[in-house]
């Protein structure tokens, strides 16, 4: 037997030696190399294909040749089927199970069969699932055998969503579902029988809807653009005379000749049928407006809508209340009619009184008042709703309707504008923190505990409403989020009325489980029907997506749900319901916020059946994860259809070289590889178009790379994905390179901005944008693109001109920062342009990037006047007084500059010291003279000070500047100054009074009082203290320097200030030369009697005589 075996695979090939490719009509054996493939494939028709011979058919599964006619039905005539038996085409009636056979009702087919068309249709296979694309598979459910080749799928695979809440599948997997990610429910599928196959399966007056398989009523093809299961199969029009499709013949007009075939104010539509219509989009409909651009979803003034014409482009017109119906080529009502002749089918029959008309027509005024216009109509079983101008299905004529249909609940009315059941506006004044009915209007969870808990305790939900909480979490964070009903704000008294002083008391038989006694009377619980639903938002800058979410079970107090933070930022949470029966509900919600550690954020993930998913609709999403010991990251991410996936890595190290990590792109299935990792040094970076049909589920790997031998360890990468709509240059405006064509860029109320709508198009281009910064502010610019595009970043000053920074990171990751330290709100411009080694083949291609902005405040640097600022120019100096104790400076962004004024005795010594953090940026001292010529320096390198020491000047004005190289935008120091100060003060300052603690006493009795004094200040302060009783009026006037400023302070019982309660102003000037200002400051005391201090604060930069006088009557 063993040689016979051998001898039928040698015979087999022997039988294909000769010129002939036909393996012949034998069993050929499994063990050729060479499989066969069927004739009528596509892989049959190429050259070399091997096929089987007449009489024989190639079994798919083993590629084996094997006797007989066919092996599968589309080897037979479209009339007949394959008998798998034997191997014959036979009509599907001969196949002995009864399918096929004629029938008349579903009792003359087999089991498990029915009775469709005149013919026994088999039931098919019971289960089935979804396509990649998440679309029902149909294949595995039954055909009409009676009509071979043709696309009509009788039984159909149909969706069926579970009371199951979910995240993923593996909620599902015991139910055999999947998870819809857009429901978050169990989906199980299975074969049905529809409705409806073809128009035929339907009543008169009915036409079989193409995709639901459902008979709906039959409105003809004029309203195809407001209900899609009335338009015209390919190769039909709609005829609007008749009102019905017909097919496509030679137009009536081109755009070319649309002036002499058309009527004036008509165009034509030669893309479908060279008709003369009135509109080919909502342009036409509408007015002329402030034609804004709306295409990014902009909003558009009152009384303007957003019009998107046949070129794509959107901006804002003037709404008249019509649209076009794009199928008859007119403008109609702004849903699809104004009054209910215009949702009834007209027979286009002339009539004065309805006998003119056909049976169960009515003769009907479709015209104006000015020109009426009596025609025979068809009811349609559609009235005309006013509230949205849609033709509907009434689903109520009267109250009555409504609280019969809701169980006689009184409280439901017809609401006569949409036709459908209302419920009055609920009662509910106990909600305190409405308005929360948005994510912008959310409220902090902050108010409700310190953290990591946060618990609201009982709030109110109203009937209809939904309320929302905000919570700040950082990339990685996990949010557990539990909602709960407390049982004791929904009891009743139990029956028979019963009091009690403990639980114990209410077992009365007739108390249903669950008894308790509350206040003195026996109670249970009872769980307000409906839905109630707790939901964990996403930032808004990552589209605001659903990371978890919950419903409470039938019966179920409680529910929790959790999600990872993906970004830094503020995260929502959404609580609703749908229950009606009460206008309010008690809820109490707790979040809990923990960090997990680096090795257990995401995890498991480590398989595509664990993968992480993640929502990107466009925007671009940037988190930081870690591979630990023998890690693999998987994440699923939805690409659709003609949309790009970039996805880069960058990894990190706290020293030396980051270890090397692969990044792969997989496909649905997860066992062919879209893209590997490539890009310049440093980035791994992954690019795929989904060209296919429909969406595409991918998985993102980041593994280790093979040459990695300890893996040990936490190892943390950067990650940013995008999925891009189809891009090409041309499509959006482009942004000017200059200061003054820039786009300015507003930040949200969480001080963040997206661009994503620029690219670089031209080999020499340059995009500019702008942002307005106030004093203090920090900006951060972040730059994402292909890796495959080498781009810069920078960020420009206030002029536009002078980089402040220049992007940081690797290609495709740039970042760059500045500080408002100028002293006043202004712009800061972000620059984004070709790198000097970009190809010109990469310049020619044109690079789409996307600009994370964000502004924040800076601890400090809050304030242009604090801390000395602004001293960014030698004008602008500061005065630093000498003293033992070190001044607390600091720099704001990496080009500030501070400058000091200091006032020496002529020969005498100067020391002048900063201490600091070398680490954070080497700081340097210089000196200069009145004349701005240098005196000394202290430029040391790798050192936590600089000193300036002078054994002697020629005194007067000096000025210090302290400067920088590299460093953080942040850094403090501590500046102190010892010298001899340069000022011949008055001889009151002898006795103090440069602080509130020393104030000099002028008045300590009541009744009249002047005082008239020359006295001097010498870069500081002059401190008063005087007393008054209730109802004395204070006068003070000094007359000096313009930059002298008055103001007088309430004290407490410890003499310190309670308060400024008067400040001076300048009232008039002396007619000297140059002249001098004359401040004054009046107070009327309210206290019975009170000490007050009065404070003259002179110029920092300068010596200043003033005449002090001071009166009280």
């Amino acid at each position: 037997m063993r040689n016979l075996r051998l001898f039928v695979p040698i015979l087999g090939l022997l039988a294909a030696c000769p010129q002939t490719t036909n393996v012949g009509s034998f069993d050929a054996g499994p063990d050729l190399e060479n499989r066969c493939v069927p004739e009528n494939s596509a892989a049959g028709q190429e050259e070399g294909a091997i096929l089987c011979g007449s009489g024989s058919w190639c079994d798919r599964e083993s590629g084996i040749c094997k006797l007989g006619d066919c092996g599968y039905d589309d080897e037979c005539d479209d009339e007949l089927a394959c008998d798998s038996e034997r191997n014959i085409c036979v009509a599907p009636c001969d196949l002995g199970d009864g399918i096929g056979c004629e029938c008349r009702t579903d009792g003359d087919c087999p089991a498990l069969s029915f009775c469709w068309g005149g013919n026994c249709l088999n039931a098919g296979a019971n289960d089935c699932g979804p396509q990649e694309n998440g679309e029902p598979d149909h294949s595995n459910c039954a055909r009409d055998p009676s009509r071979i080749g043709d696309a009509v799928q009788v039984i159909q695979c149909v969706a069926n969503a579970l009371e199951v809440d979910c995240v993923d599948d593996r909620a599902c997997l015991p139910f055999g579902a999947v998870c819809d990610a857009d429901q978050l429910r169990c989906v199980a599928y299975s074969c049905m029988r529809p409705t409806c196959a073809r128009d035929g399966d339907c009543a008169p007056g009915q036409r079989c809807h193409p995709s639901a398989n459902t008979c709906v009523e039959d409105l003809g093809c004029r309203y195809a653009n407001l209900f899609a299961e009335l338009a015209c199969p390919d190769g039909k029009s709609c005829d609007v005379e008749s009102n019905s499709c017909r097919e496509i013949e030679a137009g009536e007009c081109t755009r070319a000749t649309q002036d002499q075939d058309c009527r004036e104010f008509e165009l034509c539509d030669d893309d479908v049928d060279g008709r003369c219509v009135q509109c080919l989009d909502d342009t036409q409909c509408t007015g002329e407006g402030s034609a804004l651009d709306c295409s990014g979803g902009g909003a558009c003034p009152q009384g303007e809508r957003c019009v998107t014409d046949s070129e794509g482009t959107s901006t804002c017109r003037r709404h008249q209340g019509t649209h076009c119906n794009v199928v008859t080529g007119r403008c109609i009502g702004g849903g699809g009619c104004l009054r209910d002749v215009d949702c009834m089918r007209s027979t286009e029959q002339s009539c004065s009184t309805d006998l003119d008309c056909p049976a169960e027509t009515y003769c009907l005024d479709v015209g104006t008042p000015d020109a009426p216009q009596l025609q025979c109509l068809s009811p349609t079983g559609r009235v005309c709703a006013l509230a949205n101008n849609e033709c509907v299905i009434p689903l109520c004529s009267s109250d009555e309707n409504c609280q019969e249909e809701h169980g006689g609940d009184p409280r439901w009315s017809c609401d006569q504008t949409s036709y459908r059941c209302r419920l009055p506006e609920p009662n509910c004044p106990a909600d305190a923190h409405e308005p929360n009915n948005n994510s912008s209007a959310g409220v902090p969870m902050t108010e409700f505990g310190e953290g990591p808990l946060f618990d609201t305790l009982e709030q109110v939900l109203c009937r209809g409403d939904q309320d929302f909480y905000r919570i700040h979490a950082e990339s990685g964070q996990n949010l557990e989020v539990t909602l709960s009903l407390p049982e004791v704000a929904y009891t009743e008294v139990a029956q028979p009325t019963t009091q009690c002083f403990r639980n114990e008391d209410c077992n009365h038989p007739n108390h249903p489980v669950g008894t308790v006694c509350i206040e003195s009377i026996c109670q249970f619980a009872v769980r307000p029907e409906g839905r109630f639903q707790v939901d964990i938002y996403s930032p808004e800058s990552v589209g605001f997506e659903i990371l978890g979410t919950t419903r409470l079970a039938e019966g179920s107090w409680t529910g929790s749900t959790s999600a990872t933070a993906l970004v830094a930022g503020t995260y929502s949470v959404r609580v609703k319901s749908n229950a009606d029966a009460q206008d309010s509900y008690a809820y109490r919600l707790q979040v809990n916020q923990s960090t997990p550690p680096p090795c257990e954020i995401d995890e498991p993930n480590n398989s595509r059946q664990d993968a992480t998913g993640l929502s990107l609709n466009d925007r671009p999403l940037e988190i930081r994860r870690f591979l630990c010991d023998d890690d693999i990251d998987t994440y699923a991410v939805r690409v659709p259809q003609g949309h790009t996936i970039e996805a880069s890595i960058v990894t990190e190290a706290e020293e030396g070289d980051p270890p090397n990590m692969d990044l792969v792109l997989l496909s649905a299935t997860g066992r062919e590889a879209l893209a590997r990792g490539e890009g310049p040094t440093g980035v791994e970076s992954v690019e795929w178009t989904n060209e296919e049909d429909g969406p595409r589920n991918v998985y993102v790997k980041v593994n280790w790379s093979a040459d990695v031998q300890a893996r040990e360890g936490t190892h943390p990468y950067v990650m940013r994905l995008r999925v891009a709509p189809p891009f090409r240059c041309g499509d959006e405006e482009d942004v000017p390179g200059d200061p003054d064509g820039s786009r300015a860029v507003a930040m949200d109320e969480n001080g963040v901005a997206l661009v994503d709508d620029s690219a670089l198009c031209t080999p020499e281009d340059v995009d500019l944008f702008k942002v307005m910064l106030n004093p203090g502010e920090r900006l951060t610019a972040r730059l994402s693109n292909s890796p495959r595009f080498p781009l810069d970043l920078r960020v420009l000053d206030v002029d536009g001109a002078t980089p402040l920074h220049y992007g940081a990171g690797p290609v495709g990751h740039r970042e760059a920062r500045a500080i408002n330290a100028a002293g006043g709100q202004a712009y800061y411009y972000i620059w984004v342009g070709w790198n000097n080694q970009a190809t010109e083949e990469e310049r020619a291609e044109g690079a789409p990037f996307v600009l994370n902005l964000g502004v924040e405040s800076s601890e400090l640097c809050p304030d242009p006047q604090a801390e000395g600022e602004p001293n960014n120019e030698r004008v602008q100096a500061t005065f630093l007084p000498p003293g033992v104790e070190a001044i607390e400076r600091h720099f704001c962004g990496e080009t500030d500059v501070d400058w000091y004024l200091i006032q020496p005795e002529a020969e005498t010594e100067v020391r002048l010291t900063a201490a600091f953090a070398g680490g954070e940026g080497d700081i340097d001292l210089y000196l200069f003279d009145a004349d701005e010529e240098p005196v000394a320096a202290s430029v040391g390198v790798d050192t936590d000070s600089e000193e300036i020491h002078v054994a002697s000047t020629a005194g007067g004005a000096h000025y210090l500047m302290v400067d920088r190289w590299d460093g953080q935008d942040i850094q403090s120091y501590q500046l102190t100054a010892a010298y001899s100060l340069s000022c011949e003060d008055d001889d009151r300052e002898a006795a103090g009074g440069n602080s509130l603690a020393e104030a000099q006493l002028i008045r300590d009795e009541v009744g009249n009082y002047d005082l008239t004094e020359d006295l001097v200040l010498c870069f500081d302060s002059d401190w008063y203290q005087l007393l008054l009783a209730a109802g004395d009026e204070l006068t003070v006037r000094v007359v000096g320097d313009a930059e002298i400023d008055l103001s007088l302070h309430g004290l407490d019982d410890e003499g310190n200030s309670s308060g400024e309660v008067a400040s001076g102003r300048i009232i008039d000037e002396t007619r000297d030369d140059p002249p001098l200002s004359i401040h004054e400051l009046r107070f009327t005391a309210d206290q019975v009697l009170s000490f007050y201090a009065l404070k003259v604060r002179g110029p920092a930069a300068r010596r200043a005589a003033y005449r002090f006088e001071v009166t009280v009557r």
